[in-house]
């Protein structure tokens, strides 16, 4: 089955996007590849007790994308290969985002050459990214639509976009979220989670009246003894809001959810500040989240009446 990574509008397949498992490799004595030494970047990179933490899937799948770029160089001694021909590799790449993971996979391939004590120079540092970005266009997801997704709530795709558009929270969020930081049963229902900044992390999210029957038939339906949602990023992403798209023939991505929920909290007078805190947005002088059942009470009253304009 093909994967999609769909990233600053560049979107690149994979045939086999097994985890990464690769064997213990010692660097030969002599005049060692490129892959050799790549594989034995990727074996430090994925292996836990060397690294001291587990890649998620989604860190895995980029970097699976990125050696992929880089198979015109798997055979050449690394010694031998020169600044030009890896700007010319990376220069052929279409988008920015291929250009800047095969970057940033290269300089860490010649970092981990060095630190095998390989008398070599980091030529990835002098690599350009010639292609700039492509400014991600936010759409509001339409009233219609959404009313579309609750005629057809019944199926689980359709459930996990409501629940983004009814509480902000990205595909990440959502799927490491941890079962002991669901209050379901609370007065003031809510989750504990949140990524990406410090502003986000660990944050209270209100699951507001409208979502909840839906929030709480899903996690009955999903949740472990760990996690809420224990699906990786790409299998909520492919099984779930692609699903959804694909059933109605709609043109959204993830985060457009995301954007929308924030739209309609300013269209509805949210206050401003507890609309930050909800969505894990920077706060000028708040370095840290403590909160009271006050404070709880207050985000949940924000988005208690939260819904859209639809019939």
């Amino acid at each position: 089955m093909n994967y999609a990574l769909e990233q600053q509008g560049a979107i690149i397949k994979d045939k086999d996007l097994e985890d990464i498992s690769i064997p213990d490799v010692t660097l030969p004595d002599n005049r060692p590849t490129f892959k050799e030494i790549m594989d034995s970047w990727l074996n430090f990179k994925t292996n836990s007790a060397i690294n001291g933490h587990e890649l998620t899937e989604h860190t895995k799948y980029v970097y699976r994308n990125a050696v992929k770029t880089l198979e015109p160089l798997y055979d050449r001694p690394i010694e031998d290969i020169t600044i030009s021909e890896l700007q010319d590799l990376v220069s052929s790449l279409s988008t920015n985002w291929l250009q800047s993971i095969a970057k940033v996979t290269i300089t860490a391939v010649y970092e981990h050459a060095q630190r095998k004590e390989l008398n070599i120079v980091n030529k990835g540092k002098y690599i350009l990214i010639t292609v700039g970005k492509t400014p991600s266009k936010r759409k509001i997801i339409s009233n219609e639509h959404i009313s579309l997704l609750w005629q057809n709530s019944m199926y689980d795709d359709c459930a996990v976009v409501l629940i983004f558009l009814y509480t902000g929270m990205r595909i990440s969020e959502l799927s490491s979220l941890n079962t002991e930081n669901a209050h379901l049963d609370e007065e003031c229902p809510y989750v504990i989670g949140g990524v990406k900044t410090s502003a986000g992390k660990n944050r209270v999210i209100p699951i507001c009246p409208k979502i909840y029957p839906l929030f709480v038939r899903m996690s009955h339906k999903y949740a472990n003894n760990e996690l809420l949602f224990p699906l990786t990023v790409d299998n909520t992403r492919r099984k779930f809001f692609h699903v959804a798209m694909n059933r109605f023939d709609l043109d959204y991505r993830p985060h457009d959810t995301r954007h929308t929920f924030i739209t309609r909290c300013n269209e509805l007078e949210v206050n401003d500040m507890v609309l930050k805190q909800i969505v894990g947005h920077a706060r000028p002088g708040i370095t840290e989240q403590v909160y009271t059942h006050r404070s709880i009470e207050t985000l949940y009253n924000a988005v208690k009446n939260f819904d859209y304009d639809i019939t």
